[in-house]
């Protein structure tokens, strides 16, 4: 889940396997993959920036004792 605030300040944390897409027109909407859509306080380099990380812990090979 990456952590995202919606444009009252209320947090919330979504799943990046349900983002469809992210449009910034001028408020940022994530639109998840059922169409809901949401808007969010954080910038769309930013969105990107956590799901990249997300992904990298998610998919990182196993550390090594």
């Amino acid at each position: 889940m990456i952590p995202l605030t919606r444009l009252n300040g209320e947090a919330i944390d979504i799943s990046p396997l349900q983002i469809e897409s992210i449009q910034a027109t001028p408020d940022v909407r994530v639109t998840l993959v059922s169409g809901r859509q949401i808007a969010v306080r954080d910038t769309v380099p930013e969105i990107r920036a956590a799901m990249l990380a997300w992904l990298r812990q998610v998919h990182a090979p196993p550390e090594r004792a």
